[in-house]
């Protein structure tokens, strides 16, 4: 009886696929060129394909589903825990941020990271006129951060969003992911920041005129800018809104479980308003939206004494 032959491995065919893939994608302009530098870093999947690769030949098929199954649930608890219980110097990378103006008249900048505590601020050093914004950003390992820098006349619009490497199931967070930012004050800006966790947004010196704020669960501390009329949308969990000297608020809609001002706001056709709203050299128009829970309205000098 001839003995019958034994099939080969699915390893290095699915290699050729995926090879072919990228290359066809790439040449499609689907994506944006083979990032090697990425495929490189991948490298492991090679040895979980190749484990696959022996269990699937050497055992029945009920046999090779089971411990198909059982690799992958491994593969996704060992992910899991590794981001949980490694060290942060294992798991997190430190980058440093530095925008230039290049010339531009205003700037449009969109900061979104569902697992960042975002700390902005005025740049504190008069020698950097020409930085648009600098600082640091602190990244979880499986994620990249997504840069976006382009130019619409004399206006510079940035987006920097952190973007995931892997499937959601497969990552794991334990904390915050500090970004601590610095804007200039020598160009209008409108800002719009999106995050799950704390933000804490220091307006003042700046000539931020437009204002979109949403976010999750965290602790949000706004203080608006005592330099020039905003509009600000808001939306969040738990909002404190520190007014500074000179400046008046306006505010309009409502808060789930309250909305708390101080006991001299009146409220004038549908909104609530500081009582020197109308005669203020700075004014706020907020816009409480869908989603938001509590605001805490209070002056920045009753707050410095409370706190």
């Amino acid at each position: 009886m001839t003995a019958q032959k034994k099939g080969g491995g699915f390893l290095f065919p699915l290699i050729l696929v995926l090879v072919g893939v990228l290359f066809l994608l790439s040449n499609l302009g689907v994506i944006d060129g083979i990032a090697w530098s990425e495929v490189v870093r991948y490298w492991p999947v090679l040895l979980i394909l190749l484990g696959i690769d022996t269990l699937l030949q050497r055992r029945s098929a009920a046999a090779a589903m089971a411990s198909l199954l059982s690799a992958l649930v491994l593969i996704a608890v060992g992910t899991a825990a590794f981001y949980l219980f490694a060290p942060d110097t294992w798991i997190t990378d430190e980058q440093s941020l530095l925008l230039s103006r290049d010339g531009a008249a205003s700037a449009e900048i969109l900061l979104s990271c569902s697992e960042c505590a975002i700390d902005l601020r005025a740049v504190t050093d008069d020698t950097a006129a020409d930085v648009l914004a600098q600082g640091s950003l602190t990244m979880a390992r499986d994620t990249r951060l997504v840069e976006t820098v382009r130019r619409e006349s004399d206006r510079v619009i940035v987006h920097l969003e952190s973007e995931s490497r892997l499937p959601f199931v497969l990552s794991a967070r334990r904390g915050s992911l500090p970004w601590t930012l610095e804007l200039t004050d020598r160009l209008p800006i409108s800002l719009s920041v999106r995050t799950d966790d704390d933000v804490d947004l220091d307006l003042r010196g700046l000539d931020v005129h437009w204002v979109e704020l949403a976010a999750g669960d965290g602790t949000c501390t706004l203080i608006p800018s005592d330099r020039t009329d905003a509009s600000i949308d808001l939306a969040g969990a738990d909002i404190d809104l520190l007014i500074p000297a000179g400046v008046g608020v306006r505010i309009v809609g409502s808060a789930e479980f309250g909305l708390v001002v101080p006991d001299n706001y009146v409220s004038v056709d549908g909104a609530v308003q500081s009582p020197s709203f109308e005669d203020a050299a700075v004014r706020s128009l907020v816009t409480l939206r869908l989603g938001t829970e509590r605001v805490v309205v209070r002056s920045l000098a009753d707050a410095a004494v409370e706190d």
